[in-house]
């Protein structure tokens, strides 16, 4: 319901009832603006003497030049280094390599006077099968998931109970 704004506040019925003939306080707003700005500019006095008291004056005048806010500076080794996205990545991509180098690469010793040597995972599983099941197929344990069923039951753990 529109209101006449020619009505004096006594005639207007909005009035009467208790709402607000105006849209807007712009004495009350003023002194808000202004204590405003009172407070941030106290706040700023206030904390440039108390950040001076502290570290000193002339140091707040005249800053040395290792002490330069945001510098790119590494400490000195051994330094914890924050991990990016891209090397986060590339660490990632080399950590890969390396597993699949051992997994699929070839045979080499990890340790010859004690005749240990590491062979790829296929060669693995194939040596494997042909210890523990030689007449159970690759196939059928792979496909699966179980181990083979019968063959020897020696030190390596093959064969199910029969």
């Amino acid at each position: 319901m529109p209101t006449d704004p020619h009505l004096e506040p006594e005639d207007d019925a909005l009035a009467k009832m208790g709402y607000e003939v105006e849209d807007v306080q712009f004495k009350s707003l003023g002194k808000s603006v202004i204590w405003f700005f009172a407070f941030v500019f106290f706040c700023g006095i206030s904390g440039y003497l108390i950040f001076g008291y502290y570290i000193g004056f002339d140091k707040l005048k005249n800053p040395p030049a290792d002490t330069t806010p945001f510098a790119s500076r590494i400490p000195p080794s051994p330094n914890p280094l924050l991990q990016t996205n891209e090397t986060a990545k590339s660490d990632i991509r080399d950590l890969r390599q390396k597993e699949n180098a051992i997994l699929y690469g070839k045979p080499a010793w990890v340790d010859k006077s004690k005749g240990i040597v590491r062979i790829p995972i296929d060669q693995a599983i194939d040596l494997y099968l042909s210890k523990i099941a030689p007449t159970a197929s690759k196939q059928a344990t792979m496909s699966n998931g179980m181990p083979p069923v019968g063959g020897s039951s020696d030190d390596t753990g093959g064969g199910a109970p029969q």
